[in-house]
């Protein structure tokens, strides 16, 4: 694999280029022949006409100094880290290098076969990193941009500071998102309704302080002078010392809906009137409740990234200062350098995954295709597992089939159904607790799956509480929920049986055990 890496070196003196050809020949790269040239402008001519993995660059040439050489060479090594070789041998003028743009820099003094090596592979691993941590961001934002409505990351201050915030905000607002990144042109507290601004700061603190998720609708003025209703939900997220380190949210255009709630209080105070208009506008109001909840649950997985993100993040940031460390204390190794770059490639790697994961589960599929019933059980707990952890529930997930067990149908439905019963699982815990009908501690979800005569058999558990005899018949019905005001549509355990029973051409039913409920669905064998 070596041999295919593409070094240019830009060296004047005869005497170093013949050291630098010398050490390579003594290390795992030896089969590499690197291109060589003399002049900048030569360089250049290279640069332009094949693409290099690392530049090695003389700290002088015959028609360049460095500092105007990084500056020219700037926009053609975007992705080929650049190694500086001096004959100097001063820390302060390594280090500015290191600021105007190179990668890396050390005095050709020290130069050897061990720091060649080390220099070639670490800084081949860092643009190979580089490369994949661009890829994930630029899926990111190719997700949020397909996101209905605003999404956010913000300070919890009087200015709602952003740290991020998507560009929908324009057609919500009129203002350009880079207006409100650190309150650059104004801030997002400054295109909220002055009489809504109270109830937004007092309702998100109050959240806060119970570490709850919040929703909260209020007006914001539009820079044509027009009011909009807009709906947000967000939540809050700690530091281990409690602190605050951010909200995250999602808002979108609640006007609609709002006017339509308007009229509707208009039309119930002439009732005799206009019943026919009355009815017709519950019916688009329940549409948009089934929408508002599509959205809520959206804000839920965004959460769960949120969560599935901050220990790789924290990881990161403690890799980070222990390199730093590291130089001070002179412990920058091979070894040393080899483990940083695996374990830091590993935390990328996990949040990149967790983005496809999240990526595939909002994709749409037009066409029925075969699928691995527990792949696509575990791609929906590995997305949930931080936030099921942070309510202290453990799913556990059994298979003793030898066979293979896969169904036809669409994989992101199937998955929705999961997410449901998981979710019905979690609040029925969570509610247990609050009841004190359920000892404190770690609760558990199971999902038991077997194989039998062509029928796939997925059997959920949860610990939390039984439903109510005289209501169990009817928990699959549309619109009915057992949720306080605010808190559930109904539409879950419904949809989910469509999907299984008319999608899938399965059943699903509940059964009520000794300490919990049983979600049991049966699916043909592809």
């Amino acid at each position: 694999m070596n041999n295919h890496i593409k070094i240019l070196l830009l060296e004047d003196n005869p005497d170093h280029l013949d050291l630098f050809n010398a050490h390579l020949e003594m290390t795992s790269f030896h089969n590499v022949s690197p291109d060589i040239t003399d002049s900048l402008e030569e360089g250049v001519k290279l640069l332009n006409k094949k693409k290099y993995d690392l530049l090695f660059l003389d700290l002088t040439l015959i028609d360049s100094n460095i500092f105007n050489t990084l500056e020219k060479i700037k926009d053609l090594t975007e992705f080929c880290p650049v190694v500086v070789l001096t004959s100097l041998d001063d820390t302060k003028t390594i280090l500015d290098i290191i600021q105007k743009g190179a990668d890396d820099c050390f005095p050709k003094s020290d130069l050897s076969p061990g720091l060649l090596e080390r220099s070639i592979q670490f800084n081949i691993d860092r643009r190979a990193d580089k490369q994949k941590l661009m890829a994930s961001e630029e899926r990111l934002r190719a997700l949020i941009s397909n996101i209905p409505g605003v999404s956010y990351r913000c300070a919890l201050d009087k200015d709602w500071t952003m740290e991020f915030i998507s560009d929908a905000i324009y057609i919500l607002s009129g203002y350009p998102s880079s207006d409100f990144i650190n309150n650059k042109v104004r801030s997002y507290a400054g295109i909220i309704h002055p009489d809504d601004t109270e109830m937004v700061e007092n309702t998100v603190l109050k959240a806060v302080n119970i570490k709850k998720p919040f929703e909260i609708q209020y007006r914001v003025i539009h820079l044509d002078g027009t009011i909009k209703w807009v709906y947000e939900r967000g939540q809050a997220f700690f530091n281990k010392n409690g602190e605050v380190c951010c909200l995250d949210g999602v808002i979108v255009d609640d006007t609609v809906r709002k006017k339509m709630e308007d009229n509707l209080h208009e039309l119930n105070r002439n009732l005799e009137k206009k019943v026919k208009e009355e009815i017709e506008n519950r019916m688009q109001k329940e549409q948009l409740l089934i929408q508002q909840s599509k959205l809520a649950a959206m804000g839920d997985m965004i959460g769960a990234i949120a969560h599935q993100w901050r220990q790789p993040l924290n990881a990161l940031g403690v890799m980070i200062q222990d390199i730093q460390d590291a130089y001070e204390f002179g412990e920058l190794d091979k070894k040393y350098i080899d483990e940083m770059v695996k374990d830091s490639g590993d935390q990328i790697q996990f949040m990149s995954k967790t983005i496809d994961d999240f990526r595939n589960f909002y994709r749409a599929s037009k066409d029925k295709e075969t699928f691995s019933v527990i792949k696509a059980i575990k791609s929906v707990v590995s997305l949930q597992d931080a936030q099921l952890k942070h309510n202290r529930i453990n799913v556990v997930i059994d298979s003793k089939s030898t066979g293979a067990l896969t169904v036809t149908g669409h994989p992101n439905e199937f998955q929705q159904v999961v997410i449901n019963i998981i979710n019905n699982g979690r609040d029925a815990i969570i509610e247990a607790r609050e009841e004190r009908t359920l000892i404190e501690g770690e609760s558990e979800i199971s999902i038991d799956i077997s194989l039998e005569e062509e029928t796939i058999t997925i059997i959920t558990e949860n610990k939390g509480k039984n439903i109510p005899a005289e209501i169990m018949n009817r928990i699959f019905e549309p619109y009915f929920t057992t949720k306080k005001l605010n808190e559930g549509t109904g539409i879950g355990l419904y949809m989910s049986k469509v999907i299984i029973e008319n999608n899938m051409g399965g059943r699903l039913f509940a059964t009520n055990v000794s300490d919990g409920v049983r979600f049991t669905i049966e699916l043909p064998a592809s």
